[in-house]
């Protein structure tokens, strides 16, 4: 009898986990935890000094992707690792973004780990010539991945779109490059469609650019990043907005010195599956402690993380508890 009662308390608390496997130690890639502080993600396997940058992962925490790019987007990819066999495999470029071609980047899997979003140009230049993306998505089959896809026109347009974000009801969020300026835009989730996209309130779309916008599971907190803003710590800084019981969301609020900096390359940010960590990318330049450097001492910086380039860096999210006492909705008529 004693069994069974434990048995029956082991159910209970493992249902209580969000109903799903929460990444361990072990499934973030090996990563020593953060704490109140943030540090690298994963050195050597996640950051290696490419420019790396939109880190997701599956539900269970055994499939990490990120994108990574050289040249200022002259190649960009996503790229992927995987637990097997108690080992995170060597990172590799993903069979659906692998063209030269074309860019590839942000990738976002949906809460339930069903659905791949990401950003792509391909098949998505202009009348003009000029650069644009679309939102891709891919569903998750016994294999896999499937076969990648545009999305339809209630998301994507003649303009560009990018860094899809989906909460667990399904609602999208992403960015439109229009003529004027970028913008934050939700589509609602309905019987299995997306409806049309809108653009959305002033109290998101704050400063001067915003853009790259993520929604938390429960669709009750965006982090935006924005430009432009009167308390930024530098040039763009992630901001939060928190929803309230009617639907209102709340101004801006900077996030803080715990994750933002002086670096120009904070835009892009994620949670983990459980909502426990926040991964977010920065870029930061260790300093030389010699007085003077040898040529292969600069090819050994620039070889490893913290070189100047963008890295991903993940702390704990309990930080976002006291920002949300802060919170002030627009005034409404």
């Amino acid at each position: 009898m004693k069994t069974n009662l434990f048995v029956l308390i082991l159910a209970i608390l493992f249902c209580s986990c969000h109903n799903k496997n929460v990444a361990t130690i072990q499934e973030y890639a090996g990563s020593p935890l953060p704490g109140d502080s943030a540090i690298l993600f994963a050195p050597g396997l996640v950051n290696t000094g490419f420019y790396t940058r939109d880190l997701c992962m599956m539900p269970d925490g055994s499939e990490i992707y990120f994108s990574v790019n050289i040249g200022n987007f002259a190649l960009s990819h996503i790229a992927f690792t995987r637990l097997e066999k108690g080992q995170w495999t060597k990172p590799e470029i993903a069979a659906f973004a692998n063209n030269p071609l074309f860019k590839y980047f942000e990738p976002f899997i949906s809460p339930d780990g069903k659905h791949f979003f990401y950003a792509t140009d391909e098949a998505s230049i202009s009348k003009t010539g000029d650069f644009r993306s679309d939102i891709w998505m891919m569903e998750r089959t016994e294999n896999g991945w499937g076969k990648p896809g545009k999305l339809p026109e209630t998301i994507n347009s003649e303009y560009s779109e990018y860094f899809p974000t989906v909460a667990a009801n399904g609602n999208m969020y992403f960015t439109r490059e229009d003529l004027d300026g970028n913008f934050i835009y939700q589509s609602e989730y309905e019987n299995g469609e997306y409806l049309p996209a809108q653009r959305m309130q002033k109290a998101i779309n704050a400063g001067r650019s915003r853009f790259n916008a993520t929604i938390s599971e429960n669709d009750s907190m965006m982090i935006v990043p924005a430009f432009g803003m009167p308390d930024s710590y530098g040039s763009t800084d992630y901001y939060i907005s928190f929803k309230n019981e009617k639907g209102e969301w709340s101004e801006l609020i900077n996030m803080g010195p715990k994750i933002n900096s002086k670096s120009r390359d904070e835009y892009s940010a994620n949670w983990s599956p459980d909502g426990k960590y926040l991964f977010f990318m920065s870029s930061k330049a260790k300093k030389v402690d010699s007085p003077i450097i040898r040529f292969e001492d600069l090819q050994g910086i620039y070889l490893r993380p913290e070189n100047g380039n963008p890295n991903i860096y993940w702390i704990k999210s309990d930080f976002i508890s006291a920002l949300k006492e802060k919170a002030v909705y627009p005034q409404t008529e």
